[in-house]
Order: structure tokens, then sequence, then C-alpha cells
């Protein structure tokens, strides 16, 4: 049978997706350097948000055979970077509520806790579900119609309610995932004794 690298071309678009992402916040804050940089922000988020929609594809062609534990670990931890950094940078620029920004990368950060609660512990790799897509497709949305209200004005029932959207897909598929796995996160809080040398 054929061996996987770790380093194959999903897993090559995930880290490219991370570098997008440095890229991204750089260009968008150069607004005294760069004419037009929120035009070429908003191309280099879409080519971001691209290589997740493509890693995903390839990695899970053919049977799944090209996913890897590298790609299963990493490709939501460069999903959040790069969704973490717009939301960042609109609320810096007053276009976006500090509230959706706050609920959305917190809701992240205990997503992230969990995997490594289950992966260190339970050796359990958490997949991608429904709802989290739903979830990363609603943000980019949201992240999409805040660049476009930088040029047109877009309806704030639009923007409320795609924010909600995203907060409700979010905080869903955290609940989701904590009763999924409940038995073993309580189980780790509870009865676990962790000796600290």
């Amino acid at each position: 049978m054929k061996k996987v690298t770790a380093m194959n071309l999903p897993n090559k678009l995930t880290l490219s997706r991370i570098l997008f992402a440095l890229l991204f916040v750089s260009i968008f804050l150069c607004d005294s350097l760069i004419s037009n940089n929120y035009i070429i922000a908003c191309i280099i988020f879409v080519i971001a948000t691209l290589t997740d929609f493509l890693d995903g594809c390839i990695a899970r062609r053919k049977n799944k055979k090209l996913e890897t534990v590298f790609g299963i670990v990493f490709d939501p931890i460069a999903d959040r970077v790069l969704m973490a950094s717009a939301l960042v940078l609109f609320v810096y620029t007053n276009a976006l509520h500090p509230a959706v920004a706050i609920l959305l990368i917190s809701r992240d950060i205990l997503m992230s806790g969990i995997r490594i609660l289950l992966g260190y512990q339970k050796q359990l790799l958490i997949s991608a579900t429904c709802l989290g897509k739903m979830k990363m497709v609603s943000e980019v949305i949201l992240v999409l119609l805040l660049f476009a209200n930088h040029f047109w004005c877009i309806n704030d029932s639009i923007l409320l309610t795609i924010s909600i959207t995203s907060i409700f897909s979010a905080l869903i598929s955290l609940a989701q995932c904590i009763l999924k796995h409940r038995n073993d996160i309580f189980h780790e809080i509870y009865t676990r004794n962790v000796e600290v040398k």
C-alpha cells in the first residue's frame, strides 16, 4: 500500500492558507502605502478560502487516501488564523461589531481546546461537521459582504442576518461536539489527576 506523506498537495495548500493570512493582514493595513489595498486584500482572502475548498476536495478524493493527521489537525487551524485575522481587522476599522468577532473567535478557541484534549488524552481526531462547514461558509460570506460594504452601502439587515447565522452555526456546532464527546471531555475534567512537576 502506498504511504501518504505529510507534505502532500492538500497539506501544502493548508500551509499556504496561513501564509495568505499573513499577507492578507499586511495588505489590509497598508492603506497609506498601497492604493486599492482593500481590493487586493479581498482577492487574497478569496484565494485563501479557495485553498480551503481545494485541499478538502483533493484530500478526500480516492476514498480519502490523501487525508493525513497533519491535515486533519492543521486545516481548521489555518481556517481560524485566516478568519480571526479578517474579523479582528474589520473590528479595527469599525466595520464589524466587536461582539460578533468575540463570539466567533471564542468558539474557535474552545473548539481547538477540545480537539487538543481529545487528541492528547484519547487519540481522537475530530473532523469538521456539516454545521462547522456551514459556519465557515457563513463567515466567508460575512467577510466578503464587509469588503463590499466598504465600496457600496450594504443593507444593515443583510449584515445582521449573516452575522447571526455565523454565530448560531458556530455555537450549535460547538454544542454538538461537546454533546457527542461529553463522556470523554468530562471524564478528563473531573477524574484525571494531573501531576505538576
